[in-house]
């Protein structure tokens, strides 16, 4: 478990006990260090549950901690070069990823390419870290993804007329660029920027 405090990564807990799903009571071993005296919660989630077509004998247990006194800035997984999933490196699929709303850096829960093919993942990246109506800061790719809907949304609205890959090329086109340690392109969504190449 990577616990990230204040945009410093710090591996907390380290689990062991491989599964093969051939015990009869599989045990896994997990011992934590915690920054700091308060009261958590800890979760277990099978993940491989939520989709229907999986193999019953598959597993894909997540742990969650959470500190139910004072919560932390950011608990999240820490993820490397190319652990982006194999649903989002679809030639039709766009993948979003996260950016801290004041520094535009990549988020460290956010999937990373290259893809097999040597494509750079995300496709594009957007805030996160926002204000809401809902909550006080809105953080995580649950943030960046409806702002990139959004974001195409405001386009399609006031070009009807582009069909919806031209709108994405524009996104892409002028976003503001760089790239990641891993030799991703990283293009975070500029929609002033966007609408004004879509008017020209």
């Amino acid at each position: 478990m990577v616990l990230s405090i204040d945009g410093f990564a710090k591996q907390v807990a380290a689990s062991r006990g491989e599964q093969r799903g051939t015990q009869a009571w599989p045990v896994e071993v997990i011992a934590a260090e915690l920054p700091y005296t308060a009261e958590y919660c800890l979760t277990i989630e099978n993940r491989a549950a939520r989709f229907s077509d999986v193999d019953p004998g598959v597993l894909s247990y997540h742990v969650n901690m959470m500190n139910l006194t004072n919560p932390f800035p950011f608990v999240e997984h820490s993820l490397s070069s190319s652990s982006v999933r194999e649903c989002a490196t679809s030639d039709v699929v766009v993948a979003i990823g996260a950016v801290d709303v004041q520094s535009a850096d990549v988020l460290p829960y956010s999937s990373r390419g290259p893809t097999a093919d040597g494509r750079s993942k995300p496709d594009l990246c957007a805030p996160a870290g926002v204000t809401g109506t809902c909550y006080n800061l809105f953080h995580g790719t649950s943030a960046s993804a409806p702002y990139a809907a959004g974001a195409l949304a405001i386009l399609q609205s006031a070009f009807p007329e582009l069909e919806g890959s031209e709108l994405l090329a524009i996104l892409v086109s002028t976003a503001k660029q760089s790239t990641d340690d891993d030799g991703n392109a990283v293009r975070v969504i500029d929609l002033e920027a966007a609408l004004q190449e879509a008017s020209d």
